[in-house]
């Protein structure tokens, strides 16, 4: 069985429709915590481009072996993460001896590890590497999607290339990049939604992704 959530607020008008599945559709994943960004080379491309969730921030004395890194952003202190000595300002290189080039590839190892295992990541840090023994944890999430109607309309910014997705102002699709959010302050006994991708056309947007109900340590 499934349950749908209204939320109607004004000014401008907003109506979202959430639906995500009941108990039996929980699942769970590899959680370390933190929030993190693709950092590549400060240069002139990677500040008009802006795509989302890349920083040009790829220290110089990388930029010779590295074309990107995973940049630490954020880290709360009960974080496996943060256990294993990682730090918010740390560029991650490397996870299990394979390098990590996007978020979505460090995504992808960390959400298929098991709950209990330890990732050898490798890391940078003020001119030092470092190699770390991270904890892998649990996180646990529903599958779900929302509708949302704005008026009046909310248009997008233009993005039509070298990203996976496109927009036209009006119309467009967004994949995520490998964005999510923590349980973490204000949101630590809440749910979190994180999109997998949306589509949109004039006020009307439809997404569909996952909605985080749980994160934790594993011993």
């Amino acid at each position: 069985m499934k349950k749908v959530f209204t939320m109607l607020s004004a000014g401008p008008l907003v109506l979202l429709l959430v639906g995500c599945g009941g108990t039996k559709m929980i699942s769970q994943r590899g959680w370390i915590g933190g929030e993190y960004v693709l950092a590549r080379p400060n240069t002139g491309w990677t500040r008009v481009n802006n795509s989302p969730g890349v920083h040009g921030t790829l220290p110089v004395s990388l930029k010779s072996t590295q074309k990107s890194a995973i940049q630490i952003i954020g880290m709360a202190t009960n974080a496996p993460a943060e256990a294993a000595g990682l730090r918010p300002g740390d560029f991650v290189l490397e996870v299990n001896h394979r390098r990590v080039t996007s978020l979505w590839s460090f995504r992808r190892a960390v959400d298929r590890s098991a709950p209990g295992a330890r990732l050898e990541v490798k890391a940078y840090r003020d001119g030092h590497f470092l190699d770390c023994q991270v904890p892998v944890g649990r996180e646990k999430y529903k599958k779900g999607g929302a509708l949302t109607i704005v008026i009046p309309t909310v248009v997008h910014r233009w993005d039509l290339w070298p990203n996976p997705g496109f927009s036209l102002v009006v119309a467009g699709y967004e994949p995520n990049p490998g964005l999510r959010r923590e349980l973490t302050g204000d949101k630590l006994h809440e749910e979190v939604y994180d999109e997998d991708w949306s589509v949109y056309l004039g006020c009307v947007e439809l997404s569909s992704g996952k909605r985080v109900i749980g994160q934790e340590a594993v011993q």
